[in-house]
Parts: structure tokens; C-alpha cells; sequence
């Protein structure tokens, strides 16, 4: 079940987490099902990048910041009209790993998001 008590046979999940061992881990909400810490991954199920990957659509909520080394996400709850819709600045450099600052639309409430 989901925080809202709603019955789900599908997960969405946190590809970018390396350090995931079981699917509760890999899960992208809390899951009250118990047994679920106890399903392990048989391997890991989604391949590495070699570039950076900028994700949305996931509603991420708290400050904006790196997901992984080479994951950023741009969608911190955005369809709500308090929270802006962040981009994220590339510096210059080797393009193998996420590197830069977050930003948002001038006069937008933006939260100090980390590097």
C-alpha cells in the first residue's frame, strides 16, 4: 500500500540508487508492506550512463540536488503553484558526471538549493 492506503502492484522506481539491495529501497514511496524489505534485487535491473541525465516528473519534494553522480532531477513538486520548475546549469568540463547549479525562473519563491 501506498501513503494514502491505496493497493499498488506496480512501484515506481529510484533507478539511480546503487546502493539499493531490495525493492523497498528501490521503491519510489514508502512501502507498508512489510515482506517488501525482505525481496531482495537478483541483480541490478537498470544499466549505468556514462553522461549526465536530467529526470523530471517524479515530484520530488525538500531542497533540489543530486540524485547520483550523473542523475539530477528538475521536478521538486512543480505542478503546485508554490514550488518552481528547476533547471539545472552544467559547468564546463567532463561531461561524465553532474556538475553545477540549480535555478528557477527570476521572481520565483526558489528554495537554496544544493551545488
Amino acid at each position: 500500500m501506498d501513503k494514502t492506503g491505496v493497493e499498488r502492484r506496480h512501484i515506481r522506481v529510484r533507478w539511480w540508487r546503487d546502493d539499493a539491495k531490495t525493492y523497498r529501497q528501490i521503491a519510489r514511496f514508502r512501502w507498508r508492506w512489510s515482506a517488501g524489505s525482505r525481496i531482495f534485487l537478483w541483480s541490478r535491473p537498470f544499466g549505468t550512463t556514462d553522461v549526465p541525465v536530467v529526470i523530471g516528473h517524479y515530484t520530488l519534494s525538500g531542497e533540489p540536488h543530486s540524485l547520483s553522480e550523473r542523475v539530477v532531477c528538475v521536478d521538486y513538486n512543480a505542478a503546485k503553484a508554490d514550488n518552481p520548475l528547476y533547471a539545472r546549469i552544467q559547468e564546463p568540463g567532463p561531461r561524465r558526471a553532474v556538475t553545477g547549479t540549480f535555478v528557477c525562473k527570476p521572481n520565483a519563491s526558489c528554495r537554496h538549493p544544493a551545488g
